[in-house]
């Protein structure tokens, strides 16, 4: 690749020398226990699919050390399906990969009866092999990262894995009741396919027309889409096309539909204290920001200035000033983390909210004002130097 484009250095990567810094091994240890904790307080029914994004900040320890999964399989299943899913999950892999591992490597090659040769063919590596290490090389990658959620790397694994040899006598269950459970099994899973699958294109097609800019027509295929039982945050965008139309009523009513599946998301939280700051309801807007603060403040700092904003409209100086001293310490680690990481700088804005926020602090502590200017100018800096750095790579570099 580096004949064509231009790729970052190895050295740099294996070092933990690159822009991003060490921040991937570090972060990937904090996930475990984390995932881990997460499991204990609700061991049997876990915290609901692709939960850990959302629960997972309120175990946060540094600034956007936080994933969408605990980067292990296992660790994910136990945190948001509960640790039964987690062993089940583990004695499916063993049920079905052990008798395979026999059949393809303890029994590949088998020892001749005395002076006769092997017969003809025997010996010979069995198709089934490289599926067997496909799977199990995809599981070992899972056991740092998780992958499985993208469907070019999830149907060829199950299916595999649904190919792998299993000895009949090993079941130990009738034909007739392990064909009917199956199709059973099948059926079932059919329906929620059917289902679900339909609201998924008609729900996607309302976020193309958001994409758009079609914001009315993307409501009507929303609202079509209002029966599926996986909304994701489905409602939470219904609820941010409401609140640019200023209809403050629809918007409300739809951040309570997303509370009632997803009370975790700091997002919503964050969008309902905006709201209220638009209706000037400064009492909701003050403990939305709160919430958000709680959920979110490592993540996204207008956060901060939102809960800065609501306690300023309410005149509760000694709640700003009580937060001062963590304020201050928030604001630092940011700029370290700025600085450190280009990620920082390259997703989202970071850099925006960070400038807000140091202009905000120096309105409100004129006497500090100063060095607040000097460290968002600093940031701004080394933001637009990373910037340029970045425009100015050819297309097709590999991050």
């Amino acid at each position: 690749r580096d004949v064509f484009y231009s790729v970052q250095s190895v050295t740099e990567k294996v070092t933990f020398t690159s822009d991003e810094g060490g921040s991937s091994v570090s972060e990937r240890s904090q996930f475990w226990g984390q995932a881990v904790s997460l499991a204990l307080r609700r061991p049997f029914a876990g915290w609901g699919p692709y939960s850990f994004r959302f629960v997972q900040p309120s175990y946060q320890e540094s600034v956007l050390a936080t994933s969408d999964h605990p980067h292990n399989i296992f660790l994910k299943y136990a945190a948001e399906r509960g640790i039964p899913a987690a062993v089940l999950f583990i004695a499916l892999l063993v049920f079905i990969l052990l008798p395979a591992f026999r059949s393809f490597f303890l029994m590949q090659y088998p020892l001749p009866p005395s002076g006769h040769p092997l017969p003809e063919g025997e010996g010979n590596l069995k198709p089934g092999v490289f599926a067997f290490i496909g799977i199990v090389g995809v599981l070992s990658h899972n056991l740092i990262d998780f992958n499985l959620q993208f469907v070019g790397i999830a149907v060829p694994f199950w299916l595999m894995l649904g190919m792998m040899p299993v000895s009949e006598s090993q079941t130990r269950i009738p034909g007739k009741i392990k064909h009917s459970v199956e199709l059973f099994l099948v059926v079932v899973i059919l329906l929620v396919a059917v289902w679900e699958g339909g609201f998924l294109i008609v729900s996607s097609l309302g976020r193309h027309a958001e994409a758009n800019g079609d914001v009315d027509r993307a409501l009507v295929w929303y609202e079509r889409a209002a029966l599926e039982v996986f909304s994701r945050d489905m409602h939470l965008s219904r609820a941010q096309i409401y609140a640019s139309k200023q209809n403050t009523e629809g918007a409300q009513s739809m951040i309570d539909t997303y509370f009632y599946f997803n009370d975790q998301d700091a997002r919503a939280w964050k969008l309902q204290g905006d709201i209220a700051l638009e209706a000037r309801d400064t009492p909701l807007a003050g403990r939305s920001f709160e919430e958000a603060y709680r959920r979110n403040h490592w993540n996204d700092l207008w956060t901060v200035t939102g809960l800065l904003e609501a306690k300023n409209r309410a005149n509760d100086t000694q709640g700003i000033g009580s937060r001062k001293t963590e304020i201050d310490d928030l604001v630092q680690k940011y700029a370290e983390a700025i600085v450190a990481n280009t990620h920082c700088i390259a997703l989202g804005s970071n850099v925006e909210a960070f400038l807000e926020l140091t202009r905000i602090l120096g309105e409100l502590y004129p006497e500090e004002a100063a060095k607040y200017d000097v460290l968002g100018a600093r940031i701004d800096r080394h933001a637009k130097e990373e910037r340029a750095k970045l425009q100015s790579r050819p297309p097709g570099y590999l991050w």
